[in-house]
């Protein structure tokens, strides 16, 4: 699970860059991220190897504001893992250490 991961494309534009970088911050910083880009939440999503998904080690759900009809994206980290971030669009999911609360 100590992979290094990258989450963009090269042909990506920039905007969808920049949403990835904001999404990266967040999961380190805080475990989860609500994202309002839905290029960058899918870029980010399909970028992802399966295997975090599966074993919702990453989690990303879809929900719909009433309102005005805005789709968000929530991407949640399992709060065991924490994301190391290694680059602009590169990270790793690590174990927390049991001293880290």
């Amino acid at each position: 699970m100590n992979k290094l991961i990258k989450v963009c494309r090269i042909s990506t534009d920039e905007d969808t860059r920049k949403a990835i970088i904001g999404i990266i911050d967040l999961l380190e910083k805080q475990n989860f991220a609500i994202v309002d880009n839905l290029n960058a939440s899918k870029e980010f999503s399909s970028c992802l190897p399966p295997i975090y998904r599966e074993k919702e080690i990453i989690f990303i759900s879809e929900t719909l504001r009433q309102k005005n009809k805005v789709k968000k994206k929530i991407i949640t980290v399992k709060p065991e893992y924490c994301i190391e971030k290694s680059g602009d669009f590169t990270f790793r999911v690590k174990l927390r250490d049991s001293s880290e609360s």
